[in-house]
């Protein structure tokens, strides 16, 4: 109990007195049914029996009840809660809502906790462990490193955990691996840096006043990409572009609108100002576009376009299109397009 105690004052200190949940019942569950929190009924089960190795009670699993009461608080201010509740392993790819919401009860509980690694513990005396690592993505256990999938998108809770970690942490960093990075299982766990850090440290407000006040089609987020829809309606001066390179570093499709969009304007049109965008970035600073899917028009890249994916081509396409042919551009991939790198066969039964 004092977990839960505990969780209540830290995330009051993070957040304000007037953001109080309030208490929640907590049912120590003596069969061996999975731990969850049981949407609209204000309680937390928490797995206790005393089984054999093949069985994970976690009665004294700190980040595992901490996971359950971000969920608690996802349902009390009615955040990424609209969805059934299943089943769920690090590294599978779900509904958006699904993702959404494991994702972000790891991220609640990592910084309950402080400490980004979420340690699940099983066996007699409790001396074998998995652990979840929501900095880097890495899935490890007493054995050594499983994989790492801290990079598939906001369709899998450990990218969704991670995006929003990043967004809060002090570190600048350069840690995460892109889904197509050349890793191999048993190695997986190794960084393969990009050139892209982790510049930002949004304070928590910031973050929970787009989770809690603000909404899009009369709800709060449901979603990671409604997240980021809130988010923008008033985003802080000067942290867009860092936004949107901590989104697609975890694997997250950045387009919005029209392809072209590589201001990302909040229009979501093409205008003069992607025109100055892309020959920005071809001819004159050379900085890399905020998001590559937005300037890769001519498919060069794949579902993964690199920085050298943009090139002159693309340019003589926004230009054929905005001022020549004027057939209109592409819409958006749909946010769920994205290949999983590995699939959830492979990932199953790690």
């Amino acid at each position: 109990m004092d977990v839960v105690r505990d969780a209540r004052s830290r995330w009051i200190s993070l957040t304000d007195a007037s953001h109080d949940p309030g208490p929640v019942e907590v049912v120590w569950s003596p069969d061996m049914t999975p731990s969850c929190y049981y949407f609209s009924a204000n309680t937390i089960h928490v797995e206790s029996a005393q089984c054999p190795d093949s069985c994970w009670p976690d009665t004294w699993d700190k980040s595992v009840i901490l996971h359950e009461y971000g969920h608690f608080l996802e349902d009390f201010f009615g955040f990424f809660r609209d969805h059934p509740g299943d089943r769920h392993l690090w590294g599978n790819r779900y509904s958006l809502e699904l993702a959404a919401s494991e994702g972000c009860a790891h991220f609640i509980g990592a910084i309950l906790q402080d400490d980004p690694v979420l340690y699940n513990r099983y066996g007699d005396n409790l001396q074998f462990w998995t652990s979840s690592d929501v900095e880097t993505g890495d899935k490890r256990s007493h054995a050594g490193c499983l994989f790492s999938a801290g990079n598939y998108g906001y369709r899998e809770e450990s990218s969704v955990a991670g995006f929003l970690w990043d967004l809060w942490d002090q570190s600048a960093d350069d840690r995460h691996k892109w889904g197509w990075s050349p890793w191999t299982p048993g190695t997986s766990c190794q960084p393969y840096p990009d050139g892209i850090g982790d510049n930002l440290s949004l304070s928590e407000s910031v973050i929970w006043t787009a989770l809690m006040e603000r909404q899009t089609g009369g709800h709060h987020p449901r979603t990671l990409p409604e997240f980021a829809e809130v988010w923008r309606q008033n985003p802080p001066l000067g942290d867009v572009r860092d936004f949107y390179e901590n989104w697609y570093e975890h694997g997250c499709q950045c387009c919005f609108g029209q392809m072209g969009n590589v201001d990302l304007s909040l229009d979501e049109l093409v205008t003069m100002g992607d025109l100055t965008v892309m020959i920005d970035h071809l001819f004159i600073d050379l900085d890399p576009l905020i998001c590559l899917w937005a300037g890769d028009l001519n498919h060069s890249g794949g579902p993964y376009p690199l920085v050298s994916d943009i090139s002159i081509e693309d340019l003589n396409l926004l230009v054929d299109r905005m001022f020549i042919s004027l057939i209109p551009m592409e819409a958006c991939p749909d946010p769920g397009w994205l290949p999983s790198p590995k699939s959830s066969s492979e990932l199953a039964n790690q």
